[in-house]
């Protein structure tokens, strides 16, 4: 699989990180700073998650696919207040 952070936004107090993913199978999952993403599309196509400013100042994102292939290339952003 491969993922990219396409927005961070600041929202109420919270970070809102949305990005893509895209995968030649199914994708089982996104993780950013090691929680769960929620899926906006198909497949993980979009998808999205809420973060405490204080724990998001270095974000990771990577993807998992059903056959079990773990995203090597994570992206990952530093985040500047």
């Amino acid at each position: 699989p491969a993922t990219v952070i396409t927005h961070v936004i600041q929202q109420s107090g919270k970070l809102i990180i949305r990005g893509t993913c895209s995968d030649n199978g199914t994708v089982k999952r996104v993780v950013v700073n090691n929680l769960n993403a929620k899926p906006l599309s198909d497949n993980f196509a979009t998808w999205e998650i809420e973060l405490s400013p204080d724990s998001a100042a270095a974000i990771d994102a990577h993807a998992e696919d059903e056959a079990g292939n773990i995203e090597q290339l994570r992206h990952k952003l530093t985040v500047t207040k």
